[in-house]
């Protein structure tokens, strides 16, 4: 079995050739290329001064595409110092042995935090084209890193707290609708939160998780009006990873242990 990153890697080719060239996005050949160059150059270097035998890049390319899908600015030099910041999260913020926070959602809320970039959720659209473009290559890809428990948690919590608050409100359900066909938040569910290095190792305690990510998020983008909701509650509920692998210990995800039937 190949390494499930190489598909995620042709996914976010894919989804950026179309988004440039169909979609328009407002993110130039040049900008990623320097946003992919800084997140080389820093796993590099990180690989060098931490003394890791490791000279595996495939995880700078795959953040790299993530920074280019999703964060948005006027500075040309916002990609590749939010690619350097997340590639330095992963050697810097560690417990247990492993990164805590997902590169790529280090490196975008730092800038957006700042002030100095945002993630566009509207930049996507709504048509359903979308939707079955990136869950259905995603699929393949999650499939493979054997953490589909999570984005079909996510998904589900998150939008049946959108369908109670449709209720409540007595909102008609197309607006319900219309907010599910979220592109960017499509991008988070099936490749940020499903980060196997930063999410519990036991599949009860990740599907619990997950919901609490998808809890939190929905409360500080509907109630506390903080765009970008999921990216916040990833953040927060990190530092929980490592207590919950503690708690009810399993197996620790590598990228070498996809390649290792279950059956063994």
């Amino acid at each position: 079995m190949s390494d499930p990153r190489h598909g995620q890697l042709a996914l976010q080719g894919v989804l950026l050739a179309l988004g440039a060239g169909w979609l328009h996005f407002d993110v130039s050949l040049t900008s990623v290329l320097t946003t992919t160059a800084a997140a080389l150059v820093t796993q590099w270097a990180c690989l060098r001064l931490w003394r890791v035998p490791s000279r595996d890049l495939t995880s700078a390319f795959v953040t790299a595409g993530s920074l280019a899908l999703l964060l948005r600015s006027m500075h040309p030099w916002a990609g590749p110092v939010a690619a350097v910041v997340a590639i330095a999260s992963k050697f810097l913020l560690r417990a247990d042995g492993r990164h805590m926070v997902n590169p790529s959602l280090a490196g975008l809320l730092l800038l957006t935090g700042l002030d100095l970039a945002w993630v566009s959720p509207g930049q996507w659209g709504s048509a359903s084209l979308w939707a079955l473009l990136i869950g259905g290559g995603a699929w393949h890809v999650l499939h493979h890193s054997r953490r589909s428990d999570v984005p079909v948690t996510f998904l589900l919590t998150w939008s049946g707290l959108f369908l109670a608050r449709a209720l409540w409100l007595g909102d008609p359900l197309t607006i319900w609708a219309h907010q599910l066909r979220s592109g960017t938040v499509l991008l988070f569910a099936l490749f940020m939160i499903t980060d196997p290095r930063t999410s519990p190792d036991d599949r009860l305690a990740r599907i619990a998780w997950t919901a609490s990510v998808a809890a939190v998020g929905f409360v500080l983008q509907v109630h506390l009006w903080i765009n970008a909701g999921p990216l916040w509650a990833l953040l927060l509920l990190a530092p929980t990873v490592p207590l919950l692998n503690r708690r009810r210990p399993a197996r620790a995800f590598t990228w070498r242990s996809v390649a290792i039937p279950a059956s063994k």
